[in-house]
């Protein structure tokens, strides 16, 4: 387990790689590892650092960063290995068995997957695409209700285990996150339950199709300092519009309101008081610049 004390601003200066960018590493690529304080804060060591100086120097001499960061982890890794071509495969692999109803092999393939890939990786690479994929099957009338529902409880429960091995106990949450009245789709929330929680972020996820007004009570009681909201492309958009600036309302207004999914690009002109992310990435690192700011 990396043990140093060197805080993010510190290892930026000494490695040349900016803040930022250390943390879309970590998040794309598992690396770096930091360890996480109470605070939500990382903390790196010595030889942290001086993999950095490494690759830095490296991807000045023209070298692709996601390769050499690889070669760092390979040291780590089985063969076998995260690419992208295996991981479509195993979005092939998953979308088959579910056709076939073989729900043994799904969760071999499921649990396969996880193994291969940071849990940033897992839903960019593998969950997102296959949920498409499910969704279009069933479209197609390949796949019964039946089987894309069994496919959501699966992958949504499995997602749910990464969130809680990924939280500690005695953190206090710092992002409410929630779905809004009338959405019965919960799947992109559990996603953004898992990303965010392994990202060291400590979070408090509410059931389905919450009122506005104990989301808001929710986020009072527990003096988070953001709430997220998950929409998916089934939510009816004229009612999302009027239920966003009643949410922004109801908020006390230090507690940051994003959203995300599909059902948030339905909205021509976002409130005030409110954000949308398009990438985990950049949504990660807006939350820890939010946090990290207020500690």
């Amino acid at each position: 387990m990396n043990s140093g004390s060197l805080t993010i601003g510190v290892v930026s200066r000494q490695s040349g790689v900016d803040a930022s960018t250390l943390r879309k590493w970590e998040y794309r690529y598992g690396f770096p590892q930091p360890i996480y304080l109470e605070s939500g804060q990382r903390r790196y060591s010595n030889a942290d650092v001086e993999k950095l100086k490494c690759i830095v120097r490296r991807v000045d001499a023209g070298e692709r960063v996601g390769k050499v960061i690889r070669d760092f982890l390979d040291q780590l890794i089985p063969d076998g290995c995260n690419t992208p071509c295996s991981r479509t495969l195993l979005v092939d692999e998953a979308l088959a068995a579910l056709v076939s109803l073989d729900l043994g092999k799904f969760k071999a393939v499921l649990e396969s997957a996880l193994t291969e890939s940071p849990v940033l990786e897992f839903v960019e690479q593998f969950a997102s695409p296959l949920a498409e994929a499910v969704g279009a099957r069933w479209a197609e009338g390949v796949l019964p209700i039946y089987g894309e529902h069994l496919f959501s409880t699966l992958l949504e429960s499995r997602l749910l285990q990464i969130a809680d091995c990924a939280s500690l106990a005695d953190h206090q949450p710092k992002v409410l996150l929630a779905t809004l009245s009338g959405e019965t789709h919960t799947l992109g929330l559990a996603m953004a339950n898992a990303v965010i929680s392994s990202a060291g972020i400590s979070c408090l996820r509410l059931p389905s199709h919450m009122p506005v007004d104990e989301i808001a009570e929710c986020a009072s009681a527990f003096r988070v300092r953001i709430a997220g909201i998950s929409v998916s492309r089934y939510y009816p958009p004229r009612l999302l519009q009027d239920t966003i600036v009643e949410l922004r309302r109801a908020l006390p207004e230090d507690v940051e309101l994003w959203f995300g999914g599909e059902g948030i690009n339905k909205v021509r002109k976002m409130p005030p008081g409110t954000k949308t992310f398009v990438s985990w990435d950049a949504a990660i690192a807006a939350f820890h610049e939010s946090i990290d700011s207020r500690t």
